[in-house]
Formats: structure tokens, sequence, C-alpha cells
């Protein structure tokens, strides 16, 4: 009975320590946010400190007893302390990985007291992040003949690991690129392209360039201006899919700025705009990098509030957008639009100046601009093909067809007037499913555009109309796009950004909505029983509102639904059995 208790004792103790251990580990997986602050790494680094003591002192139970230890070789019963033993273990190294990688995060941002990226920090840090990444991959162990407790926090652990090693390979792949832009150790040449969410293509319409150079953390502007000032005087011969050739030379895609980026695929178009560029001025770039205002307001908000001379208000990043997209507009409704456009450059100058002197806090800049990339606001293009390679992997390349191709739909409406009407513009997203009893699957999209543009108004430069394609102010002309999966059958469709591509135009007037209907056949469409789709976002100001039904003919289905906000890539799951 003395050893029977002793052995109970421990197990308790063992179990005790372990509970307290995965509550530290909960804690700091709540709040990994808070790694973009120095406080905020310090109270991360005291949890992971006792979550390691903790797993330390849990595996310490199991072996602090001679009945313990010698119970290892009962079948079954000594595989479940085996495997108690291991999953402690694992543990501590996962804590010691942690810690790791904050340490060197803590190295990386007080590495100069100016604000610049030391080279030997940064190197540090993906060093770090590289063993961290093989360490955490490698605790991914089977779960085997594990049963019980053990067996189901094995699963867990593993699962969680296997998560956690999938994002530490996006952190790898985001500093490798994050040290090409900023020219650590070289120099870099970056054709900046800023995108207006106020004439929408797939991204927005490209009117202006930078020429940027940068060198350790630092940058330079070579020179800036409009895009027309640039644009080619013929068409560039470059490789492009019978889709693009089709559905964007027409618009000058492989000409002119502002429709170099209709297309889905922004490898493509970055590929193409650092062409374009070269042939224009004769200047190489080594990347390509575009951002809409989204992403700028995401920037003021790591800045701070900036005053611009001649803007009633600070501008923030809750209302960024609104006065570039809009007031700015209201306030130069006629005439020439220099007054707007200097107010413009000031406003980038400012803020341009807020970054060159604020540089201080490094994480919160790249997690703000991390933030931008899953809802394609900001897109990246590198001539280095090793870089090109881990962009596309962060999916900041604007690829639709990187994940589950042959399951992605993505839609884009596109302005076709010449004016600054997608501020008003708002899209529901409509999927209507139905399962064939072959397996097959046939969907109806209907993509339902609102203008919500006031009515009975004047003529103006953002209400037009252009009296080309409008007529009428507030008369909004979309062209609307749906790309459909690989190797889907759409009527009029294709080969287009490694999906299917057709297109329709619609006239939306103000106050107005208008409904397009896209059918797409899907060839074996359910896989072990499921139905997936992969939703792909259009980086409009106003994130498109979806909808999914799924019936069957013959097939009980059962899944998601909707609404929701499309503000990232999304998959939804769906359940097929034969129905009874």
């Amino acid at each position: 009975m003395i050893i029977a208790g002793l052995a109970v004792y421990s197990t308790l103790t063992a179990r005790s320590h372990a509970l307290r251990a995965q509550t530290e580990f909960q804690y700091v997986q709540r709040n990994l946010s808070s790694a973009s602050t120095t406080s905020g790494r310090a109270n991360l680094e005291a949890h992971l400190e006792t979550a390691l003591s903790e797993s330390q002192a849990a595996n310490n139970s199991l072996t602090s007893t001679v009945v313990l230890s010698a119970a290892r070789w009962i079948p079954y019963f000594g595989e479940e302390i085996k495997g108690a033993q291991s999953l402690f273990t694992d543990a501590s190294t996962a804590a010691t990985n942690g810690l790791n990688i904050l340490h060197a995060l803590d190295t990386f941002q007080s590495s100069d007291a100016g604000g610049d990226i030391s080279r030997v920090s940064l190197t540090a840090l993906q060093r770090e992040v590289a063993a961290a990444t093989s360490n955490i991959t490698s605790l991914n162990r089977p779960v085997g003949s594990l049963f019980g407790p053990v067996g189901h926090e094995r699963a867990v652990f593993n699962e969680k690991m296997a998560r956690a090693a999938s994002e530490m390979k996006n952190v790898g792949d985001g500093l490798s690129v994050g040290r090409e832009l900023l020219g650590i150790g070289k120099t870099s040449t970056i054709l900046v392209l800023p995108e207006n969410n106020a004439e929408m293509r797939d991204q927005g319409a490209i009117l202006s360039y930078s020429l940027v150079q940068t060198h350790d953390a630092s940058f330079t502007v070579l020179r800036s201006g409009s895009v027309e000032s640039i644009n080619l005087t013929s068409p560039l011969d470059v490789p492009a899919s019978p889709g693009t050739k089709y559905f964007f030379y027409p618009s000058g895609a492989n000409q002119i700025y502002q429709s170099v980026n209709g297309t889905a695929d922004f490898s493509w178009t970055g590929a193409t705009a650092a062409a374009m560029f070269k042939k224009a001025t004769g200047i190489t770039v080594d990347s390509v990098v575009a951002l809409d205002v989204p992403t700028m307001a995401a920037l003021v908000g790591v800045t701070g509030p900036i005053s611009v001379p001649g803007i009633p208000e600070q501008l923030t990043s809750a209302n960024f957008s609104t006065v570039v997209l809009h007031d700015l507009y209201a306030q130069y409704p006629v005439g020439t639009q220099v007054p707007r456009k200097t107010e413009l450059n000031a406003i980038a100058t400012a803020l341009l100046q807020r970054l060159r002197s604020a540089r201080h806090d490094q994480v919160s800049y790249l997690r703000a601009l991390a933030g931008q990339i899953p809802g394609r606001h900001l897109l990246l293009w590198s001539a280095i093909p090793s870089v090109e390679s881990a962009v596309v992997r962060l999916g900041a390349s604007g690829r639709v067809d990187t994940v589950l191709p042959k399951r992605t739909f993505h839609v884009a409406v596109e302005s076709a007037v010449a004016a600054k009407m997608d501020y008003y513009i708002t899209v529901h997203e409509s999927f209507n499913v139905t399962v064939l009893p072959s397996g097959a699957a046939s969907v109806a999209t209907i993509v339902t555009v609102h203008n919500t543009a006031p009515a009975g108004q004047p003529a103006s430069y953002q209400l037009g109309p252009d009296n080309i394609n409008s007529h009428v102010p507030g008369e909004y002309v979309a062209n609307i796009s749906l790309w459909s999966p690989a190797g889907s059958k759409v009527v009029g469709g294709k080969s287009e950004s490694g999906l299917v591509l057709n297109g329709f135009s619609t006239d939306v007037f103000a106050q107005h909505s208008q409904s397009t209907l896209f059918a797409t056949s899907l060839p074996l469409a359910v896989v072990g029983g499921k139905f997936v789709l992969h939703l792909v976002p259009q980086p409009t100001l106003n994130p498109a509102t979806v909808s999914v039904s799924v019936s069957g003919v013959g097939w009980a289905v059962s899944g998601p639904k909707g609404p929701f906000s499309l503000i990232r890539p999304t998959t939804l799951e769906y359940s097929v059995v034969a129905a009874p």
C-alpha cells in the first residue's frame, strides 16, 4: 500500500505540474501579439520560464520514485509513463525554443539605439527562427499505442506543434523577404506602386510610382511621379496566359500601369511592371511592391497621427482611408485636380518622414505590414527566384492558385469608369452549390454590386460621368470577373492566373444594386466524403460579404453557410454523405 501510494502521489504531482505548464502555454498562445513590444516580450518570457519549469518538474515527478521507474517496464502502463515523459520533455523543448526566439527579438529590436536594423542581429534572429522551426517540427511524434489522457494530449500537442512550425516557416520567409527589401548587406532598387482603392482593378488602379533605393534599412527616394510619364507607347511582348491576353491585353495590361494589375496574379504583374519600367527608363529593379490605402492606414496606426497642412484633422488609422478616398475628392469636385494631388503628395511625404524618423519599433512595423498580406492589400514581387519563392509561400504574391487550386474561387469587381467611385461600392458573393449524384457539382455564383453613391448629384471628378462608359453622375460600370477552380468547366472561360476566368460587365446606378450570375461545373467535387471551397478575397476598401449554400441530389450535406466578411483566404469544408 505504501508503494502504491507513492506511485499515485508521484503521478498526481506530475499531473499538477503539467496542468500549470499547460495554463502558461495557453497564456502565451493567446498573447503572442504582445511580442511586438519590449514589455510584452518580457511578460511572455516570464510565462514561458514558468512553463519550462513546470514541464521539467512534471517530468521529474515521474522519475522521483523507484516504483514509477520500475513501472516503465509494465506492458501498456509502462508505455503511458514513457509517453508522458516524452511529452513533458518535448514541452520543455518547445518552451526553450520560444524563449530563444524572444531573446533574439529583444536583441534585434535593441541592437541600435538609433533604430537602425543591425545586420548581425537580423542574421542571428533568422538563425534562431530556422533552428526553432527545425526543432519544433521534430516534436511532432506519432501517438502510436498511447491511449487515454496521454494519447489525447500527445495528439493535441502534435497539432499545436504542426501549426507552430508552419507559422515559424512563415516568419523565416518573412525575414528573408524583409532582408532583401531593406537591402541588408546590399543595395536594393524597388519600384513602389501605390494603389488607389477608389478606382479598382483586381487590387486598385496604379496612378503613381516611386523608385526607392534601400541599403541596410536606410532608404532614398530616387524618383517619383505619375505613371503617365512611364507608360509605354507600344505593348511589351511578355509571356502571358491565354486568359491574360484575352481579358486584359485590350485594356493595356502590358503597356499602361493603370491596367497592369487587372489580373489576379501579382507574380505576373510585378514581373511585367518591372519589364515596362526597364523599357521606359532603362533602370532595372530588384523588387516591385504594391500597397493600397488600407496598408498606408495600417502604417499610420504604428507611426501615430499625422498632421498635414491643408487638412483640418489629424490623419489616423481610423480616418486615413476616408480622407484620402472620399474627403479630398469632395473638397475638389470639379476642375483641376492639382491641389488634391498636391495634398496627397504632402500626405505621402509626411508618412515617409515619419517612417524614417520612427524606426525604433521595427517589430510593430513588420506586424502591421504582415497583417495586410492575407487581404492582399500588400503585394510583392522579387527578381531573385529564391526570394520570390518565399514571397509566394507567404501569400504575398497575390497568386490565387497556390492553395487548393481545384477548389478556389475568386471574385473581382473592377471599375470601367474614369471616375473614383469604388469608395461607394460594396459587393456580396453568393455561392449556391448543388452536389450531383455522380459526385460532381454545379456552382451558381451570384455577384451583387451595391452602389451607395448619393443620387441626383451634379457631375464631379469622383462621381463622373466620364461620357465614355458612364453618362449619369453616380453611374458605376463594373467589369465583374470570376476565377473558377482549375479544371472546372465554364462557358467562355479561359486559363488565367492558374484558374479559369470568365467575366461580364454591368451598369449600376446610384442607390441601386445589380446581380450577375456565373455558372461553373466541378468534376469530382466530392473527395473522401468532403466538399471543399477555397475563397480568395479582392482587396477592396469594404470587404465583400459571402454566403454559401451547399445541397445535394441524393446526398446529405452539412457545413458552414455564412454570411461572413471575406477579409482573408478562407477554406470551407462540407460533409457529404449518401442520403438515407
